[in-house]
């Protein structure tokens, strides 16, 4: 059986929603993990860093995405074209 997937209602917890889950919340963990390591690195990582502030600091999603779709091309993809 596969868990249904959660959409995070305004003003829901995280961990209000992992705390009712019978399945793995996929993401969560790595989510954390792949922002600490970035800042770490110093790594620019919009997409990362977008998808932390979504689970962890209940940003907007659509705002996020609009965000990250708006930034002009960087590294390889610059040079594409």
């Amino acid at each position: 059986m596969h868990a249904r997937a959660r959409v995070r209602d305004a003003g829901e917890k995280l961990s209000e929603i992992v705390g009712n889950m019978t399945a793995v919340a996929e993401g969560v963990l790595t989510s954390r993990s792949a922002h600490a390591l970035a800042q770490r690195l110093g790594v620019e990582a919009p997409i990362i860093e977008g998808i932390f502030r979504v689970i962890h600091e209940g940003a907007d999603p659509v705002a996020v995405v609009t965000e990250v779709m708006r930034r002009a091309p960087a590294g390889a993809l610059a040079r594409v074209g």
